[in-house]
């Protein structure tokens, strides 16, 4: 899925490549495709419809590159089966660093890391496993040419001779910057796609605009301490009830270590029959900090995404995706961190561009919003689509994110702005 945001149409040129680096051919099929995108517009392309032929006949596992001749575009890439009980997606980028992590490792489940090098020399990739209290368990190298793609699976193949616990995390070093996402999951049951953050990128102070826990939801914390030093995080939770206190909870973290919450009832419990819903401060104390959001059922059996913690509050977005109908729905997080109320802009874009609604509400200050897009757009009532985007401005920076999937929650996935 991509926006233009530029005042000019953008030409889009889509690039399969496979294991070697090296343009894909079959017979039949353009490689490269292009692809127009209006001013103002949204494409959506799958892959069978740029290359289809062309996956058929890899034999082994390629990417897609995508160039564009605007530098504005915002992208983001979607994974999914037929009978949507797989789906999660992550923003694109060209690159993400020199030094990454990956805060979260499935357990009972697969971890497998897709890493790329958009230099034009041979980067030599160190991917380091490192436990909670900062050492590291494990080292492995790979080599990825200049330009190329590379998929390893962390229990399989980086780490055979061990087991990669839940409370571990994934540091990725190289020379030369490289980017990272992750894929977590079991089985064919579910996936969540959580994109590498640049360790030059963290912050003192993060935010999880949505936590949940109680009936059928659970939240999962994963923060990673990026300096070497120990020091102590509070974990401050806001609850939607302005009657519930603001609860404040201190834990210890080592020099390059990890604290990870998994108790539901970590800042409480959930009202009879109910959940508790708020969002979260996590304050490193000076340490600068990463990490990560995951969301599933108690079981972790049906439903799960995952995301990064906000480290950067911005006062002016875009969400590249507003699914909403008789399947789809899409639930917009708007938290508004600091003192003073804020007014907050949504507005609602179709793919040609045209402006379908805006919807302006007050936000007061450490609260939030949180609505579907059929509540901020009742004009949206029997309508079904997957097309179409948000842009989303402040008078002061804010933290925001979605949720969208199915109604019963046989998918979910968690969007960043960008």
């Amino acid at each position: 899925m991509v926006v233009n945001p530029e005042a000019m149409a953008a030409e889009l040129r889509f690039t399969a490549y496979g294991a070697e680096g090296l343009p894909l051919r079959v017979a039949g099929v353009e490689n490269p495709a292009i692809r127009k995108v209006a001013p103002g517009g949204q494409a959506q392309v799958m892959e069978e419809e740029l290359f289809g032929k062309i996956a058929a006949a890899a034999r082994r596992p390629g990417w897609i590159g995508m160039e564009s001749s605007l530098p504005g575009i915002v992208a983001y890439g979607i994974g999914f089966n037929d009978n949507l009980t797989v789906l999660d997606g992550v923003n694109l980028a060209s690159g993400g660093g020199k030094a990454l992590v990956v805060p979260e490792i499935e357990e009972k489940g697969y971890t497998r890391l897709a890493l790329w090098n958009p230099g034009r020399s041979g980067a030599a990739v160190r991917v380091d496993l490192v436990r909670a209290d900062g050492r590291v368990r494990a080292s492995a190298v790979r080599e990825i040419g200049p330009g190329m793609a590379a998929e390893t699976d962390l229990r399989a193949e980086l780490y055979a001779d061990i087991e990669p616990g839940a409370t571990d995390y994934v540091r990725v070093l190289s020379a030369e910057d490289v980017g990272a996402v992750a894929f977590l999951g079991r089985a064919s049951r579910q996936v969540r796609m959580l994109a590498a953050q640049g360790e030059d990128k963290g912050g003192t102070v993060l935010y999880c605009p949505h936590y949940v826990a109680g009936g059928q939801w659970r939240t999962r914390l994963s923060v990673v301490n990026l300096e070497g030093e120990a020091g102590i995080v509070t974990l401050r939770f806001v609850p939607d009830d302005s009657r519930q206190d603001v609860v404040s909870r201190t834990l210890p973290i080592a020099p390059y270590g990890k604290v990870g919450i998994e108790d539901g009832e970590f800042f409480g419990k959930a009202p009879a029959g109910g959940m508790l819903e708020g969002w979260v401060e996590i304050d490193g104390g000076g340490l600068r900090l990463a990490g990560s959001a995951a969301y599933s059922d108690p079981q972790r059996l049906k439903f799960a995404a995952a995301l990064p913690l906000a480290a950067s509050p911005a006062a002016r977005m875009v969400f590249i995706q507003a699914a909403s109908g008789e399947r789809y729905f899409t639930e917009l997080v708007v938290q508004n961190p600091g003192g003073p109320e804020a007014t907050v802009t949504v507005e609602l874009y179709d793919a040609d561009g045209g402006r379908e609604g805006t919807a302006s509400v007050r936000i007061e200050g450490r609260r939030r919003l949180k609505k579907t897009l059929l509540e901020l757009f009742p004009s949206l009532k029997g309508r079904n689509g997957t097309s179409g985007y948000l842009k989303v401005s402040a008078e002061r920076p804010i933290t925001a994110f979605l949720l969208t999937g199915t109604h019963d929650l046989s998918v979910l996935s968690a969007v960043l702005p960008q």
